[in-house]
């Protein structure tokens, strides 16, 4: 199921019930399900940028789902496997949208954002490479793909081509 199917799915079933899907190590829920996921976990919600528009992520690596199940479980929620193998049903949790839980974006944008303009970057970064040291540390490379990957690191010496001039 594609992130799209997930949420067409959710909204056909009156927000009761949400899936979580592996991708990769790592297993989402979305929209709704976000906040169901992170309300039972902690995790954090995440706004991400696509092509059609945000999309509201909560997200774990797959050798958690045991842990996630069981507090899923132990928040008044059931989760089941499907015939698939990779995606979760759950369901029995408030999936209900609140601003407040949802992570301020870090420092470092995925590779759909544009880092900052040329002059305001100008005005945000003290002298020095410090901001580099802050970007770098502040991109979750495990939660990336080999694309995002690559277009930070384009991004970043972008940034620092023109800091060196």
């Amino acid at each position: 199921m594609t992130e799209r199917e997930v949420l067409e799915k959710q909204e056909e079933n009156g927000q009761q019930g949400f899936w979580l899907i592996q991708i990769g190590s790592f297993i989402h829920a979305y929209g709704n399900g976000a906040f169901a996921l992170a309300r039972a976990t902690g995790y954090s919600v995440r706004r991400k940028h696509r092509r059609m528009g945000d999309i509201l992520t909560c997200g774990f690596p797959v050798e958690r789902l045991g842990q996630v199940v069981q507090k899923i479980e132990e928040a008044g929620g059931s989760a089941e496997l499907q015939s698939d193998g990779k995606t979760w049903f759950f369901c029995g949790i408030d999936g209900t949208p609140d601003e407040g839980m949802i992570k301020a974006e870090s420092v470092v944008r995925t590779y759909s954002q544009q880092l900052p303009a040329a002059e305001a970057v100008a005005k945000e970064e003290p002298a020095g490479l410090s901001w580099l040291q802050d970007a770098v540390m502040g991109f979750n490379l495990s939660a990336s793909t080999p694309l995002q990957a690559m277009m930070f690191i384009g991004e970043l010496q972008k940034r620092i081509r023109k800091n060196e001039g």
